[in-house]
């Protein structure tokens, strides 16, 4: 009978902690941490692996690569053409 008590109680606890969460608010900051500094935010020279990441999330891209692939395709580009 403790046993089913215990459970129940767990159970009831866990089932009623989303209740008590605050809602939901847009705006804020995001903070980002790297083990090392991020030597440039400039798209145009930053290349290496540590750069990249941090630029590909923040700017847009016209084109993009396929994921696990080299071809490119569509990103804020609505159409292009290859002359």
């Amino acid at each position: 009978m403790k046993i089913n008590a215990l459970t129940l109680a767990v159970a009831a606890t866990l089932f009623t902690t989303p209740l008590w969460a605050d809602t939901p608010k847009s705006g804020g900051d995001v903070v980002v941490t790297y083990q090392n500094d991020v030597a440039t935010l400039d798209p145009a020279i930053g290349y290496d692996w540590q750069n990249w990441s941090m630029i590909k999330s923040l700017f847009g891209r016209l084109m993009d690569y396929k994921p696990g692939t080299t071809e490119l395709v569509k990103s804020l580009a609505e159409d292009y053409s290859i002359s």
